[in-house]
């Protein structure tokens, strides 16, 4: 993450408040627009194992809703922080080609504090195809591009066993090409950047005193959507070259450390999505596959379905998560499931509040002990977009 001051953040909740009001204002032959997001959520961890205080400082039973943004939630009498946030979008349009972009958001889960999520240049080269330069989500996943707002999806929190890196954003540029093939539509998107994780912060959810940083370096991807009626696809590969390193000492705190990286590995990954919304149902799958270094592999996969009532959805998903490790004289894996039933009501097409209950199961090997063993939790959430 990139860190900002809070002026800069408070300076886009400027944008967003004159905007909402008059939707977009003029200057100088440039456009401002600006829109806001809210999702204001608690919750709790019902039951669950193991109990009491776990190595990594939470009261746990505890149970995962976020591992990029290092979400948890205990066993205290409610948790407000770990799902709950506040996003800033402004956009300036130079011309009827070229914008700018930025997105800033301030989680419960870093105590408020506000980092820049988006900050890019956009530039038309044809009705068609679009250029982008600058800071972007790394487009792994269906919801990747809008996973901070919970406006955009039925749950109150993504499938932490898919939606579960550290590194989710990258800076470098990309190139989208949308196209009409008979009756069906597609988007091609393609990017290459860098990016390096500070202190990451899924290792934070199991070390909380510990840091480890990430770098990848030379990536390369690329996304195809293609849909038709009541039927969208997508297609995802992306490599990049991942360093990390482990910090300690005085070095901890601080953003930049003169500890050297790690050997570079090669990592690969390869997604699937569909959305299915024949009548007023939904059924949305996503995969995604990497295999790790030259003898590991991780899995992850979820399945939901659920059926519009009106201004009511409720929906049913299943997630699992493996990592497998085949060194030599080494058989281990970490692997976990988690199913949902979450219910959505509308209450207008810029609001919506959910209820979610997960029930976790943790089936970890030797290697991964587990402090998040098997738990029940249930949350409220609120979204707002504006």
């Amino acid at each position: 993450m990139i860190k900002i001051p809070l002026y800069t953040l408070l300076l886009l909740a400027l944008c967003s408040i004159t905007t909402a009001n008059a939707l977009e204002a003029e200057y100088a032959g440039m456009k401002f627009t600006g829109t806001g997001f809210l999702t204001a959520a608690v919750g709790k961890v019902l039951d669950g194992s193991p109990k009491g205080l776990s190595d990594a400082g939470y009261n746990c039973p505890c149970q995962i809703s976020d591992y990029s943004h290092q979400s948890v939630y205990d066993n205290s009498s409610l948790n407000i922080a770990p799902d709950s946030k506040l996003g800033l979008q402004g956009r300036i349009d130079f011309t009827n080609k070229l914008s700018l972009t930025s997105q800033g958001v301030s989680r419960g889960s870093q105590n408020g504090r506000p980092d820049l999520e988006w900050l890019y240049a956009s530039y038309k080269l044809t009705s068609d195809t679009t250029v982008q330069i600058g800071r972007k989500r790394l487009p792994l996943f269906y919801f990747s591009e809008t996973q901070d707002v919970g406006l955009t999806y039925p749950w109150v929190h993504l499938p932490p066993q898919t939606y579960g890196w550290a590194v989710t954003n990258y800076n470098g540029i990309n190139i989208s090409h949308t196209h009409t093939l008979g009756s069906w539509s597609t988007t091609l998107n393609a990017y290459i950047g860098t990016e390096t994780v500070i202190n990451n912060p899924i290792n934070k959810i199991y070390a909380k005193n510990d840091r480890s940083d990430d770098r990848w370096s030379n990536i390369m991807g690329a996304e195809l959507f293609f849909s038709k009626g009541w039927f969208e696809g997508r297609l995802m590969a992306m490599t990049a070259l991942a360093q990390s390193r482990i910090v300690s000492g005085s070095c901890v705190d601080t953003d930049s450390c003169t500890m050297d990286w790690g050997q570079k590995t090669r990592r690969n990954m390869y997604g699937f999505s569909t959305v299915i919304t024949p009548n007023d149902w939904l059924l949305m799958t996503e995969l995604l596959y990497t295999p790790v270094f030259n003898y590991d592999y991780s899995f992850a996969a979820s399945a939901s379905v659920g059926r519009h009532f009106g201004k009511w959805l409720p929906m049913v998903t299943y997630s699992i998560y493996e990592e497998t490790i085949l060194a030599p004289n080494a058989i281990d894996n970490e692997r976990h499931s988690n199913t949902s039933v979450a219910l959505r009501y509308d209450l207008t097409p810029a609001s919506d509040v959910k209820l979610q209950f997960d029930h976790w199961l943790s089936y970890g090997g030797t290697s991964f002990p587990s402090i998040y063993g098997n738990s029940n939790m249930l949350t409220l959430a609120y979204d707002l977009v504006f």
